[in-house]
């Protein structure tokens, strides 16, 4: 997730919305982890000036 909120220039709070909906998708899914599929799923539907 750092090297993604570097990358990105995510906010503090831009990467903790990013975590809470990785966590979402992740409980959707049954699974008891965040993986990195999932944080990249959320920051593939992030659309530009957004998060």
């Amino acid at each position: 997730m750092q090297l993604a909120a570097n990358r990105l220039s995510l906010s503090q709070h831009a990467c903790n919305r990013t975590m809470r909906v990785a966590r979402s998708i992740a409980d959707l899914a049954g699974n008891l982890k965040v993986r990195k599929t999932h944080i990249v799923d959320v920051l593939s539907l992030r659309m530009p000036g957004q998060v």
